[in-house]
């Protein structure tokens, strides 16, 4: 990329250009561009290293030729605190035509580069595995996810490791949202990009600044002992079983209970499962001892509880459209399935083979590069959940 010798803001907005703590700077592609519903962000971005940039034109200047006018980028020194470490960004051709695709796939990035201040080479690369689908419009999350990525990704910042938030989405497959089968492929994915350790995160709860030692995953039991960060969550604080909302995990530990169960279509049970294999592996979990999670969706337990019953189908509840009505059934199998259900199962000359969880996914690249959505097609398990889901079938 040649140096650019101005660089010019394009519309009026709180911050046309950013320049990242990491260093990098975003700007508009070109005039026009429109703010992505979806981010919340433009469109069609350019993103460039700073070292290529001399210097920039300040907006507020109609004479973009005076020379007195223009401004040099802040000294790395002076404005971060220190020089920071470049990365290696070698990719590979397929990897670049991923990141290329922005929401609605006119994406238009070169060089999707991150960079953190203050990184040393033996953290851990964090994952943020976000479930996701936004199917019913009263559960507003969409809206909870405009909130979500810009937040995290200015928290995880703070935070100085090395990270990325991953929102799986669920394919439109006329099927109930499955929680648990999008975060074990969440996972796998996560760990293909050699990610080592996942929280899984609901996309409506923002935690606030004394639960950021939590999201660094850096304890010195972190690698044996998973973090069940949602403890503090006040709506199902009361709850001892609860295990539900954020979790963080390393590898080891989340490949020992074989993930989150794939069999829970709608919502509800697929937390009650990790608790069971938790147990059945003898596995205990550290909890934070102060700060607050925020909850968009703004619901005490009663008036949660009163919502989803509003979804039955039928008088009698016998089917919900959100929630999994067999779940106690499914849950009655655990001691059985556990093993084989979930991120492996058993396959010939009983090897340990990987469960194959979605065929295909298409994925919408952040501009920052930091965040990722990318929609799954979640494949079917082959067994009798995969078509019951109301108790009357039982």
């Amino acid at each position: 990329m040649s140096k650019a010798r101005k660089v010019t803001y394009l519309a009026a907005s709180r911050s046309q250009m950013t320049v990242f703590k990491a260093g990098w700077v975003v700007l508009p592609a070109k005039k026009g561009d429109k703010i992505n519903k979806f981010y919340n962000v433009f469109k069609d971005v350019t993103v460039m290293d700073r070292s290529e940039i001399d210097e920039y034109v300040d907006p507020s200047q109609e004479d973009d030729s005076s020379s007195s006018r223009k401004r040099p980028l802040p000294d790395d020194e002076n404005d971060h605190g220190g020089a920071a470490k470049k990365p290696n960004h070698s990719t590979t051709q397929q990897q670049q035509q991923q990141r290329q695709g922005l929401p609605n796939g006119k994406g238009n990035v070169s060089k999707v580069k991150t960079l953190h201040r203050g990184i040393t080479g033996d953290q851990r690369k964090i994952a943020i595995i976000v479930p996701f689908r936004d199917e019913h419009t009263i559960q507003k999350r969409s809206q909870h996810l405009k909130q979500f990525i810009p937040y995290m990704i200015t928290y995880m910042k703070r935070a100085q490791c090395p990270f990325h938030i991953f929102i799986i989405e669920q394919s439109s497959d006329k099927r109930k949202f499955n929680r648990g089968k999008l975060l074990n492929a969440g996972y796998h994915i996560a760990k293909q990009r050699k990610c080592s350790a996942f929280i899984f995160h609901d996309v409506d709860l923002l935690p606030n600044d004394e639960l950021l030692n939590h999201y660094r995953c850096d304890g010195k039991d972190f690698e044996k002992v998973p973090d069940h960060i949602a403890r503090i969550w006040t709506r199902y604080s009361g709850n001892k079983d609860y295990i539900g909302g954020v979790t963080a995990f390393s590898g080891s530990c989340f490949e020992r209970l074989n993930g989150f169960p794939n069999n829970f279509w709608g919502w509800g049970g697929e937390d009650d499962e990790v608790r069971n294999r938790l147990g059945a592996v003898k596995q205990h979990f550290s909890s934070p001892k102060s700060g607050s999670l925020k909850d968009l969706e703004n619901m005490t337990i009663q008036e949660k509880v009163t919502l989803l019953r509003k979804q039955n189908t039928d008088r009698q509840g016998s089917d919900n459209t959100w929630k999994c009505m067999v779940k106690n059934e499914v849950l009655k199998s655990h001691a059985k399935t556990w093993r084989e259900n979930g991120l492996y199962h058993t396959g010939k000359d009983s090897k340990r083979v990987e469960t194959k969880l979605y065929s295909r996914f298409k994925e919408d690249v952040h501009p920052s590069g930091l965040a990722s959505k990318i929609t799954v097609e979640l494949t079917k398990n082959n067994d009798r959940w995969d078509t019951v889901t109301s108790w009357k079938d039982l």
